[in-house]
């Protein structure tokens, strides 16, 4: 706690004392990005439905670039590939938005904030559109980037990098097919293949790295909990176990990714309250790393509470 400030009645916590643009900046350079307790967004572009459908689909109040201004860090992209174009969907649901309004506000931010790195998640959802003739997901994600941004904003290796590596960049976890392109220098870390669906424990080793490493993506991705309330234990636990594996047995090549996000039939503000709110009451062990936490309806104070414990070294 910091000290009462003179002239004032209130007391003070570090997190107050935050810049949530730039909190990277007080992150060693060495330090790899699996090795930082890291907040991130879980559906990133899903805040613009509106209507009846609006509680079942929108998993945000804000827009991308508010959430970074508030120190999220990993984003999660998912893009239907439709008529050569990339849209921004949740499952089924067309957020209205491209790929590229995605780029220019990832490019606007670290350009304001270049000690930062955005970890960009990007995900093929709802399979494969129509009118694309012969152009592929991936030939649509080259696409977009050459022309809304330049190659060097960009961290498309194979391996977790440090974060001196990527200051000013965005770094990509590929969540589509590649169709074996054994280029290391593009698509990123590479989660196509293993990634099981609605799976509270699995894990995907990072393919093209050097194999003495080990590295790989550990990941708690339990969503459907397929009613209201009851399997809310379930859910609960798996949480509070990747938590805890994060910082046991120390081994900073695995990269710990927490889903909170679930789906219970329940306007999803009411489930992310309850699992934010779990979630924040379990990051108790100050000398761990806590890994990497994919959330709905963000509070502030629980980003606070997991970029202060970056600051201090985990």
């Amino acid at each position: 706690m910091f000290s009462i400030l003179a002239g004032s009645s209130v007391e003070k916590t570090e997190a107050d004392f935050l810049n949530t643009k730039k909190w990277m900046e007080s992150i060693k350079g060495e330090r790899l990005l699996s090795c930082i307790s890291m907040p991130g967004s879980h559906d990133t572009m899903a805040w613009t439905a509106s209507g009846s459908l609006q509680s079942f689909i929108n998993c945000h109040s804000d827009d991308l670039l508010t959430q970074l201004n508030d120190g999220i860090r990993f984003i999660d992209i998912r893009l239907h590939h439709k008529n050569k174009i990339l849209h921004c969907h949740h499952g089924s649901y067309d957020l209205g938005m491209e790929f590229d309004r995605v780029i220019k506000d990832c490019k606007s931010f670290l350009d304001a904030n270049p000690s930062e790195c955005i970890v960009m998640s990007i995900k093929r959802e709802n399979g494969e559109g129509g009118g694309n003739d012969k152009e592929t997901f991936k030939d649509a994600v080259d696409k977009y980037i050459d022309t809304y941004s330049k190659r060097n904003y960009w961290y498309m290796k194979t391996s977790i990098p440090m974060l001196n590596e990527v200051r000013g960049k965005i770094v990509m976890i590929s969540r589509f097919p590649v169709d074996n392109d054994f280029d290391e220098s593009r698509y990123g870390l590479r989660a196509w293949d293993g990634w099981l669906d609605n799976n509270p424990d699995f894990h995907i080793d990072l393919k093209h790295t050097d194999p003495s490493k080990c590295e790989m993506l550990v990941i708690q991705d339990y969503y459907n909990l397929s009613a209201p309330y009851i399997n809310r234990g379930r859910k609960g636990d798996a949480i509070n176990t990747y938590i805890t594996k994060a910082g046991e047995g120390y081994k900073p090549y695995q990269w710990f990714l927490n889903f909170i996000s679930c789906f219970e039939v329940l306007p999803i503000t009411w489930t992310a309250s309850y699992f934010n709110g779990y979630t924040k009451g379990r990051l108790t062990n100050d000398g761990a790393r806590w890994g990497t936490f994919l959330m709905d309806y963000i509070p502030q104070d629980l980003i606070n509470k997991i970029i202060s414990h970056a600051i201090n070294g985990k």
